[in-house]
């Protein structure tokens, strides 16, 4: 069976973009699962939840329409967990709370955690923390945020903690030290792949959405870029993305065996030459070096080499 939709106008987007759009979310059975796991965390009002996957398994776009889902009742705020230490995290909890940043003379993140209390109190709301990337948090944030978990007045929670990354969450909560964030975790959720048979309604759903050109993707080009991506949403979206481009320069309104072929082979040329990029500088760099050592000798180089060690971070 092939997939195709059938308008009256042209294109105006491609269908398969790869930026999160919430407004073209199709809940398939991977993200109706996490979105379920999600809701029984709040309902359970304990602990931290976890929610797992590989990059490009579609976390951030279940988390954000989670967010919208639940800000009747709650006040989500969704944070990027890149490189955050525990400041600059309160920091930015606060900017998105009061919609204000937080000025030069206030901040003490105890100060500003106070205000948060206070307000969230006072509107009685409680608060959605939902950090995604998390792998990346130091451990120091980590704990803090172990700490927040904790924050009850009565019935009332002031943070509901979601942490959202890879598989390095895992193997960073395996350390030690976090003995007690572990025993804190109430739910964790594992992405799992995109079957193929949820692939078929989830293309359907993006072409009528987008409300694009006539446009037929034949069922073994489908199978093929599918077989490709291995189920993980970006990969399947980016193939189907360079697909569509393709058709669309060729002035075609059928995504073959042919265009999916060429497809996967753009999406493998890039890879390959990122590889290539790395192993050119490695070889730069080593050869760098041993051009070096033939000019001062191999003493003089490594005592120069320590001199530059000590000079640039003994300060």
């Amino acid at each position: 069976m092939d997939f195709h939709t059938r308008v009256a106008f042209g294109p105006i987007r491609n269908p398969f973009f790869c930026e999160t759009e919430e407004d073209i979310f199709y809940e398939t059975g991977f993200s109706k699962e996490a979105l379920e796991h999600l809701f029984f965390f709040l309902n359970l009002r304990e602990g931290i939840a976890l929610l797992i996957g590989e990059d490009g398994a579609g976390k951030t776009t279940v988390l954000k329409k989670f967010a919208d889902r639940v800000a009747d009742k709650y006040l989500p705020i969704f944070l990027d967990g890149k490189h955050k230490e525990k400041k600059e995290l309160v920091n930015e909890i606060f900017e998105r709370f009061i919609n204000r940043p937080v000025t030069s003379t206030r901040m003490d993140f105890k100060e500003v955690l106070a205000d948060i209390v206070s307000i969230s109190l006072k509107i009685s709301k409680e608060l959605v923390l939902i950090v995604d990337d998390a792998h990346f948090l130091s451990k120091e944030t980590l704990k803090f945020l172990l700490c927040l978990s904790g924050l009850e007045f009565g019935p009332y929670r002031l943070f509901h903690i979601i942490l959202a990354g890879n598989w390095l969450l895992l193997e960073r909560l395996k350390k030690k030290g976090m003995a007690e964030i572990v025993k804190r975790i109430s739910v964790i959720h594992f992405m799992r792949p995109m079957l193929y048979s949820e692939a078929k309604f989830y293309i359907n759903h993006r072409l009528n959405m987008a409300l694009s050109l006539t446009l037929t993707i034949k069922e073994k080009a489908l199978e093929m870029i599918f077989s490709e991506s291995k189920g993980n949403l970006y990969k399947f979206n980016k193939t189907l993305s360079e697909a569509y481009c393709l058709a669309k320069y060729r002035r075609s309104e059928i995504i073959d065996e042919k265009i999916a072929n060429l497809a996967l082979e753009s999406g493998r040329t890039d890879s390959k030459g990122t590889l290539k990029t790395l192993r050119v500088l490695f070889f730069v760099i080593l050869y760098s070096f041993l051009f070096l050592v033939l000019i001062f000798g191999e003493e003089s180089f490594l005592r120069l080499l320590i001199s530059g060690f000590f000079n640039l971070f003994g300060r």
